[in-house]
């Protein structure tokens, strides 16, 4: 196993091995279960951050004699950065 650690006063750098690493990982459920909801929030998270909100509208369900609403529903419409339609999701 060839582990490189490189440091300075802002920032180090780890370099594994990516065979073993891939190994160790899919030995340990805990492990491959973590690395699984990693890769899913970085997908999501690109994905979230290639659309933006354009605009959102927020609508109440109200009970007669009530002054509070029962919930509330949000509404976003987004923008797709390489699209110029607008996309209700």
């Amino acid at each position: 196993v060839v582990v490189v650690v490189v440091a300075s006063a802002s920032a180090a750098t780890l370099v594994l091995c990516r065979r073993h690493l891939y190994e160790a990982m899919a030995a340990n459920p805990r492990l491959k279960e973590a690395a699984t909801r990693a890769q899913v929030q970085d997908v999501w998270g690109k994905l979230h951050a290639s659309v933006r909100d354009k605009r959102i509208t927020t609508y109440g369900d109200y009970q007669r004699g009530h002054d509070d609403p029962d919930f509330y529903v949000h509404v976003a419409e987004k923008e797709y950065l390489f699209d110029t339609d607008v996309t209700a999701i």
